[in-house]
């Protein structure tokens, strides 16, 4: 039947195949080499079959399969095993549960280690060839680039945790990893990113901590910077599960610094802690789950003392300790997140404004800011004066906003939106309306008067580091939020002008810049001992006003 000219039947075949395999409890040990040898060769056509369905029905059995063929060896080694020691036959029953009961007093057969050590060098060369089969099965289905490839992958991931006992630890680092880490190279297929970061802590449970540590975890944190929500909130939750498993130290979770004690490397919790207050309600909560599973690992005081303070910029108030404990206490203390329904403005006045869109369907189609923020103010000993803003740009996932004025002086605030006074702040006609105002304002950076103003200012997130890039007359500065350091600077030669607007790619890898005498200036941030500058001066062209990124 697994020859059989219908799919359907070959399917189910191969199905019924497996599990009728995995119900057999008594067998001799002459069948110690039946997988091998014989039901392996029947079945390993059908991996290249023509049906999809039969290819999926194979890809499911490969597990059980591999599970039953190690059950098979595991008792006939047993048996040669105990038969050489007691001299003579013994029952499989009696054999069973010796083996399993004194499996650790392997003194105890000290006196025939020849013969035994032959019937060990048996058992391995047995093993090495099943696992050689499955490797070569495991392989193809996960570089297979066909166009039905993704159910395939899929299929080899649901059962991965029988595959990685079968391989074992050594097995599981040669083939399993490498091949299914390979998987989040795979974009377009959102659902496989997202279907292995959930089987992901399976597979860390056999390789353990240091090896989560060094290969698992930076492969999970690309996933946390992918476009589809469904993918950062499962990786979320595989991070949240290696922090409960014990796979993620203090030290990657934490930060740790420099060994000159001049630098400080964040550590997770700080890059990704924006997700709490991100619009989907699924990473936000997968983000919680994740911050709550860290603080009961770093446990009390350490929690209040080195995590809290991450958190509470995303917080209504400060949290009680129960609370940090449980990912519905996070859930319900967080700030609301930005719906796109708000914008903010600067002008030469030297403030920034804050504006509600949904006051137009509220009202009789009057706009009136929310906020005004005049933090930009500045005085000297003689007379108050005003700054021009001459910039602003949203930090992203954040409710904060950057803006940089004449003065040379970029300042990050941040605006919240009070929902306890819905229903208490009520305008002169009736109407409800939203409470805001400024929770925190800081004064990032100021540059050598000799530089100018801030011309323009951008935010972008990466994986590692949440920058504010600044522009003056001499180039682009650049500020590093999470860490509080420079990550770059970008340098423009005189004779092309002095900057104008500024914008990023949607990779974070490029930065693009126009000035007021028309040239375009490209440079590439992804290398930090030099940065390759690329200039243009279209046909034509002159002062360029602003630039957008990329809409594909």
């Amino acid at each position: 039947m697994l020859h059989d000219t219908d799919a359907n039947v070959q399917a189910m075949s191969m199905t019924v195949l497996s599990s009728v395999l995995a119900l057999i409890e008594h067998f001799p040990p002459s069948d110690a080499q039946v997988f091998p040898q014989y039901i392996f060769k029947k079945v390993s056509h059908l991996i290249n079959d023509p049906a999809l369905i039969v290819r999926v029905a194979f890809t499911e059995s490969i597990a059980i399969l591999a599970e039953t063929a190690l059950r098979f060896l595991d008792i006939c080694h047993a048996i040669k095993l105990y038969e050489t020691v007691e001299e003579g036959p013994v029952e499989e029953e009696t054999i069973l549960s010796r083996h399993f009961q004194r499996e650790e007093k392997t003194d105890h057969y000290s006196s025939v280690n020849t013969t035994t050590a032959l019937i060990h060098n048996d058992y391995d060369k047995y093993l090495l060839e099943l696992q050689e089969i499955v490797a070569r099965w495991v392989i193809s289905i996960t570089t297979d680039i066909s166009n039905y490839a993704l159910p395939l992958k899929q299929a080899l991931l649901k059962d991965i945790t029988r595959l990685c006992h079968f391989f074992g630890h050594d097995g599981v680092m040669a083939c399993i990893l490498p091949q299914v880490l390979a998987f989040l190279n795979h974009r377009r297929d959102w659902q496989l990113c997202a279907a292995l970061c959930q089987h992901l802590p399976s597979i860390c449970a056999m390789i353990g901590r240091a090896a989560t540590e060094q290969f698992v975890v930076p492969c999970v944190e690309t996933a946390l910077i992918d476009d589809e929500e469904k993918v950062i909130s499962s990786a979320l939750r595989c991070l949240g599960s290696l922090v409960e498993m014990g796979l993620i130290t203090r030290r990657v979770l934490l930060g740790t610094r420099s060994k000159d004690k001049e630098k400080m490397f964040p550590g997770i919790i700080k890059k990704y802690s924006t997700l709490l207050v991100h619009p989907s309600d699924n990473i936000r909560y997968a983000a919680s789950f994740f911050v709550a599973e860290c603080c009961r690992s770093i446990r009390f005081p350490d929690d209040e003392v080195f995590l809290l303070p991450i958190i509470r910029p995303y917080l209504w108030y400060d949290i009680q300790r129960n609370r940090l404990q449980t990912s519905e206490g996070i859930s319900s203390c967080l700030v609301p997140p930005s719906t796109k329904e708000d914008f903010v403005s600067g002008s030469h006045d030297g403030t920034c404004k804050v504006w509600e869109t949904h006051q137009i369907l509220d009202s009789a189609g009057e706009l009136c800011s929310s906020l005004t923020y005049d933090g930009h103010s500045s005085a000297n000993s003689t007379q108050r004066f005003r700054s021009r803003i001459n910039d602003i740009s949203i930090v992203e996932n954040s409710h904060s906003v950057a803006s940089g004025d004449s003065n040379g002086v970029v300042h990050v605030w941040r605006v919240d939106t009070f929902a306890k006074n819905y229903a208490a702040a009520v305008d002169y006609k009736g109407l409800s309306t939203k409470t805001s105002g400024v929770s925190g304002c800081t004064m990032l950076r100021k540059v050598d008067p000799c530089e100018g103003e801030i011309l323009a200012v951008l935010h972008f997130n990466t994986s590692a580091a949440s920058i504010v890039a600044f522009a003056t007359h001499r180039g682009i500065h650049s500020w590093d939020l999470r860490c509080a350091f420079e990550p770059f600077y970008l340098d423009l030669r005189p004779e092309y002008g002095h900057i104008t607007s500024m914008a990023v790619g949607n990779d974070r890898n490029w930065v693009v810049a126009g000035s007021n005498r028309g040239y375009l200036a490209l440079w590439d941030v992804t290398t930090t001992a030099a940065y390759s500058m690329s200039s243009w001066h279209p046909y034509g062209s002159y002062h360029h006003s602003r630039y957008s990124r990329h809409l594909g």
